[in-house]
């Protein structure tokens, strides 16, 4: 591994031929590393390990395709928020075929989209909707005793409801569940398999049955929103914000544009509230001793450590794993010359794991955090933290997910001590977000008389 300091100045206007590589595999580049599904999902590693080898950014050669791997956080915030790189190609344009997306617009009409969705979002009572959802898992796990059980099953169960809450005040039923499945794998899927495995794009069944899918969720959320529009409700959501704006004329009032609305808050935030919140509840269970105190400081009304935890489980896996752009015009990237038609790669997940940023970056160690500040971390890069992106395309909901994903490992460790066996080997995958290749077993015991 080469350790590489931060770019320096003099190497600006540098050829882009001359940016470090990584190891290649012939006429075909780094190709053979992102073909094929097992690639696709083993993508992190692959990029923390481009990362390592060849320091703030890396050239990968894909056959045709050029990429650019970025992991300082600094060149990552400057590429991230410049309007030449902030076009998000092919991959992206294909992705609305899953779902006409909103927050996958560019120019000025994603500009206007964004302060739409800002002022939805603003007066959302996202922590009661995560405490009243989380009470209700709790007493059904309660009644099932210390029956072992799939953690990140359970906690994608209770996101949903969460997120269902806070958009439009619905609990997810059971039969919508493969179809919100099959959507939030599509979202993903659409733009990895253009990479990885294009040849999947030729199966109409698939086609077929994501449609079904995207009707389904579609017809679930709009008869929310017609219910709400025959029963109106002082409800403190994302619904309620879109409505207050159809009143005053800032956003369409008819069913059609509300289901628009609440189904691409639904699903952008989902599947990334899973993913950070079940990650943060097994680092727990590994790690007993900070679920103890924790558990004591909860008791004691002290919420310093819940929030060291939460951003702790989020450095070690942050919701949002990796962000793409294309360069639509020449720029210097790193002290380089990087073409028009690059892809970019900036990654939360490398980033926060890189040695040359954080001590011991592998280790769940909550105290890294003591000293530091203790809100909300924003959506812009800090002191090589971004788990929820930077630039103009950062996070419109960082101030909800963090407080619900706060609320949520809360009501579970008052209620539960969680243990892990300690040699169960996870894994790590990328599917859109971070998911556990061999899943997350653990009991739930009930915590210990003195922590009760």
């Amino acid at each position: 591994m080469t350790a590489v300091a931060a770019t320096p100045a003099d190497r600006i206007g540098m050829p882009f031929q001359a940016m470090p590589e990584p190891p290649r595999f012939g006429l075909a580049g780094h190709l053979p590393e992102w073909l094929g599904v097992d690639n696709a999902r083993g993508v992190l590693q692959r990029l923390l390990r481009y990362a390592e080898h060849c320091g703030p950014v890396a050239r990968v050669s894909l056959g045709p395709v050029r990429m650019v791997v970025i992991s300082d956080p600094a060149i990552a915030a400057d590429v991230l928020a410049d309007p030449r790189a902030n076009h998000k190609g092919a991959v992206y344009g294909l992705t609305r075929v899953v779902l006409d997306n909103v927050l996958l617009l560019n120019g000025a009409a994603w500009s206007a989209h964004r302060r739409t969705y800002r002022e939805a979002l603003r007066d959302v009572d996202v922590v009661g909707a995560a405490e009243l959802v989380t009470r209700r898992h709790v007493e059904a796990l309660a009644a099932r005793g210390d029956a072992p059980l799939r953690l990140d099953r359970e906690v994608l169960r209770l996101a949903g409801d969460v997120v269902g809450q806070f958009v439009a005040g619905v609990t997810l039923p059971a039969t919508l569940e493969p179809h919100r499945a099959r959507v939030q794998y599509e979202l993903a899927a659409v733009g990895i398999d253009l990479q990885c495995q294009p040849w999947t794009f030729l199966s109409p069944l698939r086609w077929l049955r994501l449609r079904r899918s995207v009707a389904a969720v579609r017809g679930f959320f709009r008869d929310a929103v017609r219910h709400r529009l025959a029963a109106p409700t002082a409800a403190a959501d994302v619904l309620a914000g879109f409505l207050a704006l159809a009143r005053t004329g800032e956003y369409g009032g008819d069913l059609e544009a509300l289901q628009e609305g609440v189904v691409n808050v639904f699903f952008t935030a989902h599947d990334v509230l899973a993913s950070s919140t079940a990650w943060t509840l097994y680092l727990l269970a590994r790690h007993p001793d900070v679920q103890r105190d924790l558990r004591a400081s909860l008791r004691a009304g002290d919420g310093d450590l819940l929030r060291r935890v939460v951003k702790e489980g989020l450095r070690l896996y942050p919701g949002y794993s990796l962000f793409g752009r294309t360069t639509r015009a020449p720029m210097t990237i790193g002290g380089y010359e990087v073409p028009r038609g690059t892809m970019l790669i900036a990654s939360p997940f490398v980033t926060h794991r890189l040695a040359r940023h954080w001590p011991n970056p592998g280790e769940f160690d909550p105290g890294r955090w003591c000293g530091r500040p203790n809100g909300a971390p924003p959506p812009v890069a800090r002191d090589h933290y971004f788990p929820f992106g930077t630039g103009a395309r950062g996070c419109l909901a960082s101030h909800l997910a963090f407080p619900a994903i706060e609320a949520i490992v809360a009501g579970l460790v008052r209620a539960f001590d969680l243990r892990a066996d300690p040699e169960h080997d996870p894994g790590l995958e990328y599917w859109g977000t971070t998911h556990a290749r061999h899943g997350m077993p653990v009991r739930l015991l009930r915590p210990p008389a003195d922590a009760a």
